[in-house]
């Protein structure tokens, strides 16, 4: 089941401290992308199995284009489709036919899953030029890290 769930459950903060090492700056609710939950274009879902959160997705709205600002999957439960279900779910909610995410250019499995959902890397896409912009004005050295990845409905 997917649902939203307060910043200050407890349920989260025990989801948080789960977290693998590789995803340690996220596990602070003062980082990324947590300390972006007031902000009205950030959404927070969480995938509940047994009462307990095992996998969120953080989406941010923009112009013309959903992004995925975070997806983890504790790692007991990865390769069971909870992230491919959090994807379809923001896909079924979103009011945009452009799906983004930034991914670190040295993550291959992330890659990989993303492009098994059916998103492909931006080369040069006009639509998504505004929000490309917005991202390397948010954060210079984005794109020296990481890769864009867009999914068109």
């Amino acid at each position: 089941m997917i649902k939203k769930i307060n910043i200050n459950s407890k349920k989260l903060v025990k989801f948080l401290n789960n977290i693998d090492k590789d995803f340690s700056e996220n596990k602070s609710k003062k980082n990324t992308p947590w300390k972006y939950f007031k902000l009205k274009n950030f959404f927070y879902f969480y995938f509940i199995l047994k009462g307990e959160i095992i996998g969120s997705i953080v989406i941010s709205n923009h112009k013309k284009n959903t992004h995925i600002n975070f997806l983890y999957v504790l790692k007991k439960f990865r390769s069971k489709k909870i992230g491919h279900q959090l994807i379809e779910y923001v896909e079924k909610i979103s009011t945009k036919k452009i799906i983004s995410v930034h991914v670190f250019k040295n993550a291959k499995k992330v890659k990989v899953f993303y492009k098994k959902n059916g998103f492909q890397m931006v080369k040069s896409y006009k639509k998504l030029d505004e929000f490309i912009f917005k991202a390397r004005k948010f954060n210079q050295n984005v794109y020296k890290e990481k890769i864009l990845l867009y999914k068109q409905r």
